[in-house]
């Protein structure tokens, strides 16, 4: 598992594919080239570069028994770049290459038609990333089934409506972001939705983007509405007879228009929440300006809503949320105000000195885009679908240390910085401006509070990643007492002596099923070494943060019990520790 140095600054699902497509859009060459002018640092410094950079992805797509699958395609996303999608389809012996990638990380996805990936107990599909270079194993196995009826209450067909599986919980019980597959009704009304993951599912017969029945409300298994539907869970099989009543209840309509900055015509994506929930009952499409900003949603049926548009224009674009009540009644003439999006300029500078003490040697800086990237994530403590609007964004920096995060809404943002070991470096500080102006004695920064940095409506922020070299690394394993039963979410976490430290000096990773464990590019220092679960530092917690120390509570609460067990790690500039032994009781 690869961890992340934290700087410090979340997908949706099924009904907000596009929302959240468009709300981590990077820049354009052109924006980045704005960017770099826009702040104002020093040169970067001339580091030795030891790592060549790769521009392809290659691997192995396998089958649940190990066996090669052929004719797989396999799809990279870069995660900071528009449409930039490459594909590849794997030979006899389940193998692939994908040639022609840039420096950057990229999503890799591997499909084939009823099959599903294998995933870790909490992994989603973006949440392991790759780099050129890198090789890649993944593993599909055969979907589950889920198949039955729409028909009305004399028992006819329902032809040709859409019907949609949701996925809300996975089978250990535990909450996702819904995603969800659909297909439409045949001649006899009967549906058959294949290649779904193992879960917890409602089963929706209309609404979305319905173009069959586009005026009726949507009628949920068995035959009820959103709040009364019963779940049907999905393991490693195929479940039938899930048959739906249709209701045939006509819906109303919400309607209004926007209000605000939208001086370029945009793609605006409308999608209607039952509140609270990551179901939507209602999508559309619009394209608006400043002459057209009307909309329309059909099919309502009576309840309370969540209202988000989002624009797919180019940046800097916005946003809106609005609450919806509907009771016997159309709702007509809403005004919905937009909010313009923000984005994160900046630019990362390596400090190279000291790699020529005895310590550092064998060691070389390099600050290649391949082994940069930078993300932000928006400090919220929010629930349900718009905790993920709009809320973070990724960015490659470039071959002159520039970036740009694009499609944010206003808020304390955390900040990371994706590095890897080859490079050398680890985050020092982050900065608003230029170091020479801001950058105080401990690393801190007038403009960063609490670790976050503030973006205002529609103004881009400047922001500086200031990068040290000589990071050090630490690998071992665990050294578990005979007997003892170990949380399937045990971490380790790495928490500076100095009280005041910055909030990027916090460290933390995932222990590995076979005990294994590693963090790389930290800050050197002293810290205090603690093993315990996530549930044990997040309890508590509404809306838990990325990382532990993102939150002051949890910070505090990691302070407190690493101080308990009174285990101290030292760890030198470039100092590479490979051999620890984590006691764990």
């Amino acid at each position: 598992m690869r961890d992340a140095s934290l700087i410090t600054t979340r997908l949706l699902g099924y009904a907000l594919s596009v929302l959240l497509l468009v709300s981590g859009l990077p820049a354009s060459s052109e924006a980045q080239e704005n960017a770099a002018n826009s702040v104002k640092v020093p040169e970067q410094p001339d580091v030795s570069r030891t790592v060549s950079i790769a521009n392809s992805l290659s691997g192995i797509v396998v089958s649940e028994s190990g066996s090669p699958l052929a004719e797989v395609t396999v799809v990279a996303r870069q995660i900071d770049a528009i449409a930039s999608f490459h594909a590849a389809q794997t030979g006899t012996e389940g193998r692939f290459t994908i040639d022609g990638l840039a420096p950057g990380s990229y999503a890799v996805y591997a499909q084939l038609p009823g099959y599903v990936p294998i995933r870790e107990p909490g992994e989603t599909a973006t949440k392991v990333t790759y780099r050129p270079g890198e090789s890649i194993r993944l593993t599909l196995k055969k979907g589950s089934v889920i198949t039955g009826r729409v028909m009305n209450d004399r028992r006819e067909p329902i032809v040709m409506i859409n019907v949609r599986a949701i996925r809300i919980k996975d089978l250990a019980g535990n909450k996702v972001a819904n995603t969800y597959a659909e297909r439409q009704t045949d001649d006899r009304g009967v549906y058959r939705i294949f290649g779904l993951e193992p879960g917890t599912y409602l089963i929706q017969a209309g609404g979305g983007r319905a173009v069959s029945y586009p005026h009726q409300a949507p009628t949920f298994y068995v035959s009820d509405t959103r709040n009364t539907a019963q779940e049907v869970t999905l393991s490693d099989s195929e479940v039938s007879n899930i048959d739906v009543l249709w209701r045939n209840e006509a819906g109303h309509s919400v309607s209004g228009e926007l209000i605000g900055s939208m001086s370029t015509a945009s793609q605006a994506s409308f999608t209607l929440f039952f509140s609270g929930t990551d179901t939507s009952v209602a999508e559309a499409l619009v394209r608006v300006d400043a002459a057209n900003n009307s909309f329309v949603l059909s099919g309502i049926p009576d309840g309370q809503y969540d209202l988000f548009v989002i624009s797919s224009s180019s940046p800097p674009g916005f946003i809106a949320r609005k609450s919806v009540r509907v009771l016997g009644a159309d709702i007509t003439n809403l005004k919905i105000t937009v909010e313009p999006l923000s984005s994160i300029r900046g630019r990362a500078q390596i400090e190279s000195a000291g790699f020529d003490s005895d310590e550092c040697k064998s060691v070389r800086a390099s600050a290649s885009a391949a082994f940069l990237t930078v993300r932000a994530d928006r400090d919220a403590r929010e629930n349900g679908s718009w905790s993920r609007v709009a809320s973070g964004g990724n960015a490659t920096i470039n071959a002159k240390g520039d970036f740009e995060i694009q499609r944010l809404r206003s808020g304390a943002y955390y900040l990371t910085v994706d590095l890897t070991s080859e490079t050398g470096l680890y985050l020092k500080a982050i900065q608003t401006s230029t170091p020479s102006k801001t950058h105080n004695q401990k690393g801190g920064d007038a403009g960063i509070k609490d670790g976050t940095l503030q973006l205002k409506p529609g103004e881009p922020a400047p922001m500086v990643a200031l990068l040290g070299s000589g990071a050090a690394l630490l690998r071992g394993t665990l050294d578990l007492v005979p007997n003892a039963k170990r949380p399937a979410d045990l971490r380790l976490y790495l928490i500076p002596e100095e009280r005041d430290a910055e909030v990027h000096r916090y460290r933390e990773t995932l222990i590995n099923a076979d005990g294994s464990f590693e963090i790389t590019n930290i800050f050197p220092g002293r810290y205090f070494v603690l093993t315990t679960s996530a549930a044990e530092i997040l309890s508590g917690v509404e809306s838990p943060p990325r990382f532990a120390a993102w939150d002051a509570r949890t910070r505090s609460k990691l302070r407190e019990l690493a101080q308990t067990t009174a285990q101290f790690l030292d760890l030198k500039r470039c100092q590479q520790l490979t051999d620890f032994q984590l006691h764990y009781r």
